[in-house]
């Protein structure tokens, strides 16, 4: 598929993202993970839920869970959540359908990575009055924050 701005893959799943903003993943099996045992593999699908009508910017992969920044900041999740690494919690599982963080809500996010097990992001406060820059107070919008779960 031409135009493609982002990709990532881990061992069950292929995600991409194209120039318009649109998400897609090429998988198959339980929990969206490719069936290497019996491999018949579909054509690129959108990704389902609410995620579909947002204008995605990146998507990022660890071992079995996805993550997808949207242009406006904001996080989704996918995949297993056995050791929190989807940001729900510990005891909420995940699944096909990417889930919003609504607890980042509060902050635009403007990278993120995932690794094995475990996830890591970037951004600001959207609000950057809220912000507590004690080197600099005066400077309030130009304070970071690193989040990792």
């Amino acid at each position: 598929m031409p135009n493609i701005i982002s990709m990532s893959f881990n061992e069950y799943t292929i995600y991409f993202v194209k120039n318009a903003g649109e998400s897609y993943f090429l998988g198959e099996g339980e929990s969206n993970h490719i069936d290497f045992s019996s491999f018949s593999l579909k054509g690129p699908q959108k990704l389902p839920g609410t995620i579909s009508k947002k204008y995605i910017s990146k998507v990022s992969c660890g071992n079995s869970h996805a993550l997808f920044l949207t242009h406006s900041g904001m996080i989704f999740s996918s995949g297993n959540n056995d050791k929190g690494q989807l940001g729900l919690g510990e005891n909420i599982s995940g699944g096909i359908e990417p889930t919003l963080l609504s607890s980042m809500l509060d902050y635009k996010i403007t990278d993120v990575f995932a690794g094995k097990n475990h996830t890591l992001a970037y951004g600001t406060l959207r609000d950057a009055s809220k912000a507590s820059n004690k080197d600099n107070p005066k400077d309030k919008a130009k304070v970071y924050y690193v989040f990792s779960w």
